[in-house]
């Protein structure tokens, strides 16, 4: 596999079944981790986009370099994003509603997050109201979340039609 080849993902009903299957086996919804180091592995940039998650622990956690989420619907989970990387992403055009802290950064984890133009759940921003998500940077990341939405996105702001995936550009090395 060359560093320009890519690798998609479909998310198909057997694995939304799969993923129903793992709420019992853990309190995470979407988990991606690849220790580049140890394992070998180079990961691009994982997009990860159009997927519906709620009541889990953390709705979506991350240990990955680089991340662009967008699209999702992350409500009534403890945490909506929870970053456990020192890497950089984009967050945009998200749902986090009703999620006890909608994005957190692990503490001691120096991670850059551009979060702007999300839906927190009220027009005034994370930090508007007691029952708003909020946003938890840890004591090293960065969290840029001005300007958010005023109103829940569409999912039209998506594109057109579209099935959900996740997609793993660029990856290389056999692992150790």
């Amino acid at each position: 596999m060359s560093q320009n080849d890519f690798v998609f993902v479909p998310i198909t009903n057997e694995f939304i079944d799969l993923l129903k299957i793992n709420r019992r086996l853990s309190d995470r919804g979407i988990e991606l981790q690849v220790d580049n180091t140890t394992e070998g592995i180079t990961i691009g940039t994982a997009q990860i986009s159009a997927n519906t998650v709620t009541g889990f622990e953390d709705s979506i956690f991350l240990g990955l370099d680089e991340a662009t989420l967008s699209c999702n619907y992350l409500e009534n989970n403890a945490l909506g994003i929870r970053f456990n990387t020192a890497g950089t992403h984009i967050v945009k055009n998200n749902s986090l509603v009703n999620n006890t802290v909608g994005l957190s950064v692990d503490g001691g984890m120096a991670a850059n997050v551009n979060a702007e133009n999300n839906w927190w759940g009220d027009k005034l921003g994370p930090e508007a109201c007691a029952s708003c998500n909020g946003i938890d940077p840890g004591d090293s990341g960065t969290v840029d979340f001005i300007p958010w939405l005023t109103s829940q996105p569409q999912k039209s702001r998506c594109g057109t039609s579209f099935q959900w995936s996740l997609f793993l550009p660029a990856i290389t090395g056999m692992g150790n």
